[in-house]
Order: C-alpha cells, then structure tokens, then sequence
C-alpha cells in the first residue's frame, strides 16, 4: 500500500524517483523498491515523506483513504539540493513556527 500511495503523491508533485531519493539521501533503487512494495521506508523516512508531501502516515500506509489535500505550491523542492541535516533544521524550524502561530 505504501507503494502505490508513495508513487501517486510523488507523481502529484512533479518528483521523479531520482529527485525524491536525492531529497532523501536514498538511492533511485530504493525508492523504486518501495513503489514496488518490495521494501518499505524507515519510520524516520516515513515521517520526512510526510512531512515534504503534505501527508498522513495513515494515507501513506493504507489506514486511511481520505485524500490529502495537497498544497498548490512546490514545497518540496525546497528539500532540494539540502544534506539531511539541513532538512531536518528546516522541518524543525516549520514546527517552530507552527507553534508561533498558535
């Protein structure tokens, strides 16, 4: 399930297998694994997949068949080109200011 879903959100975005391994330090290969449902992400991967695509994990792995309601931006290309570090500094400065907001 994961797979399937990974794929159509991927596809969503305008991100090819190459691109989303890059933004997340993975090879092409392993990338393709999991749309092939031969593997399956880490949960640490899951929770960057989610958090780059605008998603639930539940979406992702098959708990829940509510649609996403995807952003019209790109955002993630700004994961792009940024060492895991950096993602990670960045995904904690989006929950930062999340929680500015509130």
């Amino acid at each position: 399930m994961i797979g399937e879903r990974l794929h159509f959100v991927r596809k969503h975005y305008g991100i090819n297998q190459a691109e989303l391994a890059e933004l997340l330090g993975v090879s092409k290969f392993t990338v393709q694994s999991w749309e092939q449902e031969k593997s399956n992400p880490s949960h640490d991967t899951l929770v960057k997949i989610c958090r780059m695509y605008h998603v639930s994990a539940d979406f992702l792995l098959g708990l829940s068949d509510e649609m996403p309601s995807f952003k019209p931006d790109n955002r993630a290309q700004l994961y792009k080109g940024l060492t895991s570090e950096s993602q990670d500094r960045l995904n904690s400065y989006a929950d930062f200011l999340r929680w500015k907001q509130e």
